[in-house]
């Protein structure tokens, strides 16, 4: 079961949860995450989203895992992603890609940055460091949800705080010649699935005109 591997591996590591708690009194809580196993499982291509960290999430620093599960569980996936355009943008992705499915719960979402300051904002590199030290899951997340498709919505200013999170080094190429690396790019690495690539957060995309880029990615998905 998806989501008992999920609590086992979060329990397995709540020795570094606590740890940081210790280290630094300006954290929000963990980003953990769990699926609607039924919907998720039976998605045409099972999705997971990873963007960059939450704006805010609790707003104060939980060490329980439970209760960052029921925080995920409660949040339901933006129910239906009306709220902002990275949810809006997410959505309409996983219809592009499952036409078939039958619910908007069939897709998983992460961050690259499982935890905020206090305030909402990105960490420092040196707290994103420390962050990784203690808690460093992502790549076994991956493992146990076995996606077809990785989406890493968080711009190329994000891509070394990726590869900290994995062993070995990931490659980072050309989607299509005329679009620069920097703005759409195909990542490969034994941890990630064929279809893994990394573009801009959506609100960027939308203010620069580039939502095309994530049509371009479900073509591929589609296609390939």
């Amino acid at each position: 079961m998806i989501n008992q591997e999920l609590e086992a591996l979060y329990k397995s590591n709540q020795k570094g949860i606590n740890s940081l708690q210790k280290k630094d009194k300006n954290l929000d809580s963990l980003l953990l995450l769990k699926v609607w196993e039924e919907e998720y499982n039976a998605s045409n291509k099972k999705i997971l989203f990873i963007g960059k960290e939450t704006n805010g999430w609790l707003g104060h620093y939980v060490i329980e895992v439970e209760s960052l599960l029921d925080k995920y569980d409660e949040f339901e996936l933006c129910k239906n992603g009306r709220k902002t355009t990275i949810w809006q943008q997410m959505y309409r992705f996983n219809k592009l890609v499952n036409r078939a499915a039958n619910s908007n719960k069939n897709f998983a979402w992460t961050n690259v940055s499982k935890s905020p300051d206090i305030n909402g904002t990105k960490l420092s590199h040196e707290r994103f460091s420390a962050l990784i030290n203690d808690f460093n899951v992502l790549a076994q997340e991956i493992k146990i949800l076995n996606p077809d498709v990785v989406i890493f919505l968080c711009g190329h200013a994000y891509d070394s705080r990726i590869r900290m999170q994995f062993e070995g080094n990931i490659e980072f190429e050309e989607v299509e010649a005329e679009i620069p690396v920097k703005q759409l790019a195909k990542l490969k690495h034994p941890s990630l699935p064929k279809h893994t690539y990394r573009t801009y957060h959506p609100g960027y995309l939308s203010r620069s005109k580039k939502l095309g880029y994530l049509d371009k990615i479900a073509d591929r998905v589609l296609t390939d």
